[in-house]
């Protein structure tokens, strides 16, 4: 188990050990760790506590997630029978390697890199890590970001030119699934394809995140699954009838296809199988934005209070 005292607040515990502020919570089926340091921004140690972490917890625990902030390294872990045990040993073998490497802790105030002297440390909760600063710093802090959300509340909002690419990508990325449906097979996990390609488009065309991000990729998403279902569907009928040499317009087509939709149960049944379960996997590509979106919604300015053990 840790060996050190754990504190109870909210949502999270959180404590001190070989002098880094350490701060466990749940979400999820993870196990979430928050370990408190003092990071520049181009860091080179960055990178080898990176390596240090992804090599330690490779036979043993499953990671996740991985972020190093300013302010904190953030992990996810899952969350399994002996977690406890398993992540007492990682952060004592974790917080030696910050050590060594000299990587400052509870004792240093990240925004300011100064030491604190002796009570003059406050503890602050950024999206839910504990953290030890100035008071002034927390003031500075909080002021730069009020700064950077007035910013982000002044902006333009691109929404339609983000829709457009959301469109773009989700037709792009449609094109597997309806090539695979051509070849006679059926690989759900392709709709994984539509939904990244849509989200990255509506961000590539410099859609805006946000609140609204949601509500106009996702339906998009739905839009293409279901326009490749139909295209798959539609040429692959076309096809068995060029083999018959059985040359129709595109309006019998659809004709013959609706027909064959409404009477043959079995058709039908394959057809909203593929449709469900590819529209299915879409969404799964995008259910980050769901979590996203509150925070893109502030400018993805962290949600940031003090400490209230």
């Amino acid at each position: 188990m840790f060996n050190f005292i754990l504190q109870s607040a909210k949502k999270f515990v959180y404590g001190v050990q070989n002098g880094y502020m350490i701060t466990v919570s749940e979400e999820g089926n993870f196990k979430r760790i928050s370990v408190g340091t003092a990071f520049a921004e181009n860091d080179a140690r960055k990178d080898e506590i990176t390596e240090f972490i992804r090599s330690t917890l490779k036979k043993e625990i499953y990671l996740a997630s991985l972020a190093i902030t300013p302010s904190y390294v953030d992990m996810k872990l899952s969350n399994r029978f002996g977690i406890f045990d398993k992540m007492a040993a990682f952060l004592d073998a974790l917080t030696a390697k910050l050590k060594e490497l000299g990587v400052p802790g509870a004792d240093t105030c990240w925004y300011c890199s100064n030491s604190f002297s002796a009570g003059a440390a406050d503890a602050l909760v950024i999206d839910g890590a504990v953290v030890n600063m100035h008071s002034g710093c927390i003031e500075s802090y909080n002021r730069k970001l009020d700064e950077v959300s007035n910013e982000f509340k002044s902006e333009k909002k691109n929404y339609g030119k983000g829709a457009i690419g959301a469109v773009i990508g989700g037709i792009i990325g449609s094109i597997p699934w309806v090539i695979v449906y051509l070849l006679g097979y059926m690989v759900w996990i392709l709709g994984l394809i539509t939904g990244f390609a849509a989200k990255k488009g509506y961000e590539l065309m410099g859609g805006r995140p946000g609140k609204y991000k949601v509500w106009i990729v996702v339906p998009i998403i739905i839009i293409c699954v279901l326009l490749a279902t139909y295209a798959g569907m539609m040429i692959g009928i076309n096809n068995e009838l060029r083999d018959m040499d059985i040359e129709l317009t595109f309006s019998e087509l659809n004709e013959l296809a609706l027909l064959a939709f409404e009477e043959d149960s079995d058709f039908r049944s394959g057809v909203l199988k593929d449709g469900f379960f590819g529209l299915v996997c879409a969404l799964a590509s995008v259910y980050g934005i769901f979590s996203e979106s509150k925070k893109e919604n502030r400018g993805n300015i962290p949600d940031v209070s003090r400490l209230e053990a």
